[in-house]
């Protein structure tokens, strides 16, 4: 197997300079994860299961994937 020549804290700087911009040019993507706070707050008080809750992460992680 090929190593990289491409190191793995600079694909993490360049991932988190896009979650940057993101939050600074995308209104909906705001909402998006404001929603995403109070739905998982609101999980904990309600005392989602775990396999609900893994759920709902897995969902939440494709909703702001697909945004």
């Amino acid at each position: 197997m090929k190593k990289s020549n491409y190191p793995i804290k600079r694909s993490f700087l360049a991932a988190f300079e896009g979650i940057k911009k993101i939050f600074e040019t995308e209104r909906n993507f705001k909402i998006h994860i404001l929603v995403t706070l109070v739905v998982i707050i609101l999980a904990f008080l309600l005392g989602l299961s775990k396999n609900d809750f893994i759920s709902l992460l897995l969902i939440i992680g494709i909703v702001l994937s697909t945004e």
